[in-house]
């Protein structure tokens, strides 16, 4: 890590708790409903989030043996991989309107991304708490509930209002930061 004190960890932990479930409320919270108008069919969308989540239940052991065996990477950037991951994949669904099979790797493989960063953020609080740096877990957790539940409602107006397209650029917005 770096030899810089750092600074305002809650409140950075609180962001990254927020980014983290904005994102998941667009990509998860709605899938169906967006995934449906995009021409999937309900089984399919089933297969897609349960792939990307059984497939970070297989990857996130390796990822942390990674980040074990090279701690000269940082888990920010291991974090910030995974969510330009994520970034990447849903602003080519966005912009080039892949073909269906290529739309839905595409959409697994950015709900796989954001699923890493959990561990990967859990791991970073424990680390400066390790080291006499405060984190408080528990109001970077309350905060991401309720960024959560806001996302949520807000994505249903704006669904509503516009269009699910529109819910896209929000969490592309989300995991852009």
């Amino acid at each position: 890590m770096n030899q810089r004190r750092p600074y305002n960890l809650t409140l950075r932990y609180c962001l990254y708790q927020s980014t983290f479930f904005l994102s998941c409320a667009g990509i998860f919270g709605f899938a169906v409903t967006y995934l449906l108008e995009k021409g999937f069919q309900t089984a399919e969308i089933g297969m897609m989030i349960a792939a990307s989540n059984f497939l970070s239940c297989v990857v996130q052991p390796f990822l942390g043996d990674f980040a074990d065996r090279f701690p000269k990477i940082r888990l920010t950037s291991m974090i910030a991989v995974c969510l330009l991951c994520c970034f990447l994949c849903f602003a080519t669904i966005q912009m080039c309107r892949p073909p269906l099979v290529i739309f839905g790797i595409l959409y697994t493989v950015g709900g796989l991304a954001i699923t890493l960063t959990p561990p990967l953020g859990n791991a970073l609080c424990v680390y400066y708490n390790e080291r006499n740096y405060k984190v408080d877990y528990g109001i970077g957790s309350g905060v991401g509930s309720f960024s959560y539940s806001v996302a949520m409602l807000s994505l249903g107006y704006v669904i509503a209002a516009l269009g699910t397209d529109w819910m896209v650029w929000a969490v592309l917005s989300a995991a852009r930061r």
